[in-house]
């Protein structure tokens, strides 16, 4: 009748008797406020407009520096790439204002082709996800990349080297989509997507990258704060696995309430997730204090003594206390046919039993380096 709009939501809340599902409505044109029209909006695509100077393809000046505007975020011309890049001699000066509207890095789906290179790359959370040959034909649009910048794909000022938590991606020739957390992808099973709602949303990215791993991690960076979707248990990662944080470690590790919702799934079948830590990785107590480094998925103790034999104690990772006394992802004492070196010795150990027994066979296995004074006291071996 001219005088209503429609309105297509996808956002319900699942809570307070909203079932989080697709919702259309009708409402009197007046009701809404703030009416935006895409052609108006900044990295709109409208590269050709003489109207909008923070189109995508433009070009723009801040306090000295020239840009060029894909999905929204500027990416800097460098010295390097302006022979590649000729347009850039004209671009427009931008206000404070202006600069502000702009995106930090570009919308998820932006096409980009690196102009030294000829990569070509979609975007998803900040990050540009390479597309090979045999991906190119599920991703048409590659052929419509924009030209940017080699210098952004190095320095990584407004691109992401591994996407931002909590987006959600989809491998173009599975169809299996995931969401990530610490710059890794976590599967989402049938049985988690109608806790993860946002799944029909993912941005489509190439095959590739799940299999090389450019600009996806295998897992989680050390540090990453994850909530189990099903159970609602909160974990911080260490070594690839995720360590509980119980109600009397919270407040040490106030981050928790952030924690990136990832599908139970992982929990049980450690695609992207290991149940218990790589070799090497370096912890500290929260509570106590006390650094560990682990080896066969157990934490050896880094004495204070010895620290300087271990200086990567100093940049350890902060784990739960509750970790180290009910050993859901931390072993108590080392897999058998963990190797062990001690830093000072030299020696290397072979744990059988939770015991360490010196070898010298030649060659010697590759063993994680770590304080002799564990390999006496908590290992009983014999220097």
């Amino acid at each position: 009748d001219g005088n209503s709009v429609g309105l297509q939501e996808y956002n319900w809340p699942d809570t307070n008797g909203f079932d989080g599902a697709y919702h259309t409505r009708s409402v009197n044109k007046t009701a809404p406020s703030g009416y935006i029209h895409f052609k108006d909006l900044t990295g709109s695509g409208d590269g050709g407009s003489s109207t909008n100077p923070l189109a995508d393809g433009k070009f723009v000046s801040y306090h000295g520096a020239v840009y060029k505007i894909a999905g929204g975020a500027p990416l800097y011309v460098s010295g390097q790439d302006a022979p590649y890049l000729p347009e850039w001699a004209t671009a427009t000066a931008v206000s404070d204002t202006q600069w502000a509207s702009l995106r930090l890095f570009p919308a998820d789906g932006t096409y980009l082709s690196d102009v030294q290179t000829g990569a070509v790359y979609v975007t998803a959370g900040g990050t540009p996800m390479y597309i090979s040959g045999e991906d190119a034909p599920f991703l048409l649009n590659w052929a419509n990349a924009m030209r940017v910048p080699h210098w952004d794909f190095v320095s990584w000022q407004h691109l992401r080297n591994y996407p931002a938590d909590g987006h959600y991606v989809s491998d173009v020739q599975t169809g299996a989509v995931y969401n990530t957390a610490g710059g890794a992808p976590f599967y989402i099973s049938g049985q988690d997507a109608a806790t993860l709602p946002h799944w029909q949303y993912a941005t489509r990215i190439p095959h590739w990258e799940f299999v090389h791993h450019q600009h996806l991690r295998t897992i989680p960076a050390d540090g990453a704060y994850i909530s189990d979707v099903q159970t609602g248990a909160v974990y911080v990662t260490l070594g690839g696995a995720p360590m509980y944080i119980s109600g009397s470690d919270a407040p040490f590790l106030p981050n928790w309430a952030g924690a990136t919702r990832v599908s139970h799934w992982e929990f049980e079948n450690w695609s992207h997730l290991r149940q218990y830590p790589a070799d090497g990785y370096y912890l500290r107590d929260i509570q106590n204090g006390a650094v560990y480094v682990t080896a066969g998925g157990a934490p050896l103790y880094v004495s204070a003594e010895h620290t300087a034999w271990l200086p990567q104690w100093q940049y350890a990772s902060p784990v739960p206390h509750g970790e180290l006394q009910n050993w859901a992802h931390l072993r108590q004492l080392p897999a058998d046919n963990t190797y062990v070196r001690g830093v000072m010795s030299e020696k290397v150990f072979q744990v059988i039993g939770g015991t360490a027994h010196h070898i010298t066979t030649n060659p010697l296995p590759v063993a994680t380096t770590v304080d002799d004074w564990a390999i006496v006291n908590q290992l009983g071996g014999t220097l």
